[in-house]
């Protein structure tokens, strides 16, 4: 009888410590999502999530073994989701437009059959965005015309034009900005840092993209500087 309130102590202190792991878990999961976010951003925002995540070298590679993924599409799966772009209802078009963002349309389509074959308002402001790595609905409402000149191409929007980037070893670089892929090549950095067999499978994953592509040369380049072969 002594015993019985030790144990019902003690399955209290169980039952109760249950929904605080599944706290601590989901906060965890929270915050690896949120620094991920921040790799997007300008230093030093980009620098301290790095660090962070350096500081939790598992969970990071479970992570981005979720999240990293090496830059191939097909042409197929590219005009689905440009179709999907065209919805109002948010379900549908949000998580193709990330999935563009990130598996870049330019990776499969050339940039002026992108241009011609897009010929829904909604769907061709949402594409240029993504193309041009503007804010989500920068350009909403606006007519978008593909243009083309001696050295170049733009798109006009309004009485403006921007660059128009047709090539994709240019994307992600000083002069081409693009946030998804800078988050890729720190990632990626990180991941060479962290150097455990894990995180090498990921490299060697992401090596297999478009050849062309930032991520995948820098993935090449961490294995290589890891004395790793690719293949």
């Amino acid at each position: 009888m002594r015993h019985k309130p030790l144990l019902l102590a003690f399955f209290l202190l169980l039952i109760w410590s249950i929904p605080a792991r599944a706290a601590d878990a989901t906060s965890d999961a929270d915050q690896m999502a949120t620094w991920w976010h921040d790799l997007e951003k300008p230093d030093p925002l980009a620098s301290r999530a790095l660090l962070k995540m350096a500081d939790k070298p598992a969970e990071t590679v479970a992570f981005l073994k979720e999240n990293l993924l090496p830059l191939k599409i097909e042409e197929d799966e590219v005009n689905k989701l440009i179709k999907d772009l065209e919805s109002d209802d948010e379900t549908v078009w949000k998580p193709s437009y990330e999935k563009l963002r990130y598996f870049d349309p330019r990776l499969a389509i050339e940039l002026p059959v992108l241009m011609t074959n897009t010929t829904n308002p909604t769907a061709r402001s949402r594409l240029t965005e993504i193309l041009a790595d503007r804010e989500q609905g920068s350009f909403a409402g606006k007519e978008i015309k593909y243009s083309t000149f001696r050295g170049g191409q733009n798109f006009v929007i309004g009485n403006g034009s921007i660059w128009a980037e047709k090539d994709v070893a240019r994307l992600g670089g000083s002069f081409v900005p693009k946030d998804t892929w800078t988050r890729a090549i720190r990632a990626i950095v990180l991941l060479e840092h962290i150097a455990t067999p894990d995180a090498i499978a990921i490299l060697k994953d992401m090596s297999t993209g478009n050849p062309d592509a930032l991520p995948t040369k820098e993935a090449n380049t961490a294995l290589e500087n890891l004395n790793v072969p690719a293949k």
